[in-house]
């Protein structure tokens, strides 16, 4: 049965042009088998047949010396990157846990802080409260010296002879 070239082509899941490039580049072999009808190209069955032979006796050759070559050192990269890779991970853990462990330190230092200024609130009081008892303390001094002041005056007006008015009246004079 006789197929034209795109519908060939799509039977065998290749593009057109490959079809055609096989029946130009082998033309004197598929003589006959090869028939032009009104601008289509039609391939009988022995010339599909002769076609399929090609496309599977002409097998993709990736074996090039220069592409061995160029497989190892894209290999060889390869390593390399993955080597540094590894070391940027370790870099990057690294770095991790000297941000955590400046977040513990930041927070131990505001906890410090805050510390620091309730202890100087509380000295700051405690330091007010000494003065404020330092100076009721002077005051009660001053009391005490006056009320001493007092009872030595007292005691010297008792131990004072008593005047010859005083001993007629009866009592002392103040």
């Amino acid at each position: 049965m006789q197929l034209l070239v795109k519908d060939f082509a799509k039977e065998l899941g290749c593009s057109d042009s490959i079809v055609y490039r096989h029946i130009r580049n082998h033309r004197e072999e598929l003589g006959d088998r090869i028939i032009k009808k009104a601008k289509q190209t039609w391939i009988t069955e022995e010339g599909q047949e002769f076609i399929r032979g090609l496309m599977i006796q002409q097998p993709i050759v990736i074996s090039e010396a220069g592409f061995a070559q160029s497989l190892e050192q894209l290999e060889r990269e390869n390593s390399v990157l993955k080597d540094k890779l590894i070391a940027m991970h370790e870099t990057l853990q690294a770095a991790q846990l000297q941000i955590e462990e400046g977040r513990r330190a930041q927070l131990a230092l505001e906890a410090s802080e805050d510390e620091k200024k309730t202890l100087t609130a509380s000295r700051d009081e405690y330091k007010a409260q000494a003065e404020q008892t330092a100076q009721e303390a002077a005051q009660e001094r001053l009391r005490a010296d006056k009320a001493e002041e007092e009872a030595r005056l007292l005691r010297e007006q008792l131990d004072r002879p008593l005047t010859l008015m005083e001993r007629l009246r009866g009592r002392r004079k103040e």
